[in-house]
C-alpha cells in the first residue's frame, strides 16, 4: 500500500514539473510621448519594457486606450520582448522613423491618439487580461515625454528604446510679452494733432530746394495779377496825363507872360 502510494504520487510530482505552465507576464509601460512637437497626428508612442526573467511574446496582445483596443503588428525584431528588453508601439512607424531615424530596436505599429490632458492606458494579453496599467497627466510639455520612474512618471527627453534619461526637463518658459509703447499726442500747425510712436524714430524726409519753391509758389499770394497789372498801367496811365496837362498849362502861361511884355 505504501509503495503504491509512493508510485502515485511520483508520478503526479513528475506531472507537475513536466507540464508547461503559462509565464506570469512582466511587461510595463514605461515611457509615454503623448505631446509630440507640432502635429501630434502619427507621432506619438509608447515605450514598454519586460522587467521580468522571461521572453513575452506579444502576439494578440491590445493596446487599450480611450475605451478602444488597439491591434499591435510587429514591424522589426519580431513579437518577442526579451528580458529586459525595450520595445516601441508608435501611432505610425513610419513617421515614428522619421522622428527618430537612428533607433534600431523592436517596433510595433499601432494606431491611437493621445491625449494632451491625461488619460489611462493598459496593456492587454491575448486573453484579454490587463497586464499593465497607467493613468498619465499632462506635465511634460510638448516634445518632452513621461518616464517611468518607480511608481510615478516624470518629465524627461524622450529616449525611445533605451533606459530613462538623467536630463530633468525644465518646465517652459513663459512667453513675456512686453507692453505696447504708449502713443502721445504731438501739437501740429493749425487745429490738428499727429500721433507719434515713441517706440521709433520718425522717418524724415529732407524737401528738395524745387519742392520747396514749388510748394511757396503754391501756398503764397500771386502779387502780380491781372487785375493790378491793368490797375498800375492806369494809374501811370493818369500820372502822364496829368504830367503833360501841367506842362501844357506852364507853356500857356508863359506864353501870356510874353505878350504883356512885349506890349509894356
Amino acid at each position: 500500500m505504501d509503495t503504491r502510494n509512493n508510485i502515485a504520487f511520483f508520478f503526479c510530482f513528475a506531472f507537475i514539473l513536466l507540464t508547461p505552465h503559462a509565464v506570469a507576464a512582466s511587461v510595463v509601460i514605461s515611457e509615454i510621448m503623448y505631446d509630440a512637437p507640432g502635429t501630434d497626428i502619427g507621432h506619438e508612442w509608447i515605450e514598454i519594457f519586460n522587467d521580468g526573467a522571461d521572453p513575452i511574446s506579444l502576439e494578440g496582445w491590445r493596446l487599450l486606450e480611450n475605451g478602444t483596443k488597439h491591434k499591435l503588428t510587429s514591424v522589426s525584431s519580431g513579437n518577442t520582448v526579451q528580458p529586459g528588453g525595450y520595445a516601441i508601439i508608435a501611432d505610425k512607424a513610419e513617421s515614428f522613423h522619421a522622428d527618430f531615424p537612428a533607433f534600431g530596436g523592436q517596433l510595433f505599429d499601432s494606431a491611437f491618439s493621445l491625449s494632451n490632458t491625461g488619460e489611462t492606458l493598459g496593456l492587454l494579453d491575448g486573453g484579454g487580461a490587463t497586464i499593465s496599467s497607467v493613468t498619465y497627466q499632462a506635465s511634460a510639455g510638448a516634445g518632452n515625454s513621461l518616464n517611468k520612474s518607480g511608481s510615478d512618471f516624470v518629465a524627461r527627453t524622450p529616449t525611445p528604446g533605451a533606459a530613462m534619461s538623467a536630463n530633468t526637463i525644465q518646465p517652459p518658459q513663459k512667453e513675456i510679452k512686453t507692453a505696447r509703447p504708449q502713443k502721445e499726442k504731438v501739437p501740429a500747425v493749425g487745429d490738428a494733432e499727429i500721433t507719434a510712436d515713441q517706440s521709433r524714430e520718425a522717418e524724415i524726409v529732407p524737401e528738395t530746394p524745387e519742392l520747396v519753391v514749388a510748394a511757396a509758389q503754391q501756398t503764397a499770394p500771386a502779387v502780380f495779377s491781372r487785375s493790378s497789372i491793368a490797375w498800375w498801367v492806369a494809374a501811370a496811365f493818369i500820372a502822364l496825363a496829368a504830367a503833360g496837362a501841367l506842362l501844357y498849362a506852364r507853356s500857356l502861361r508863359k506864353g501870356e507872360w510874353n505878350i504883356i511884355e512885349e506890349t509894356g
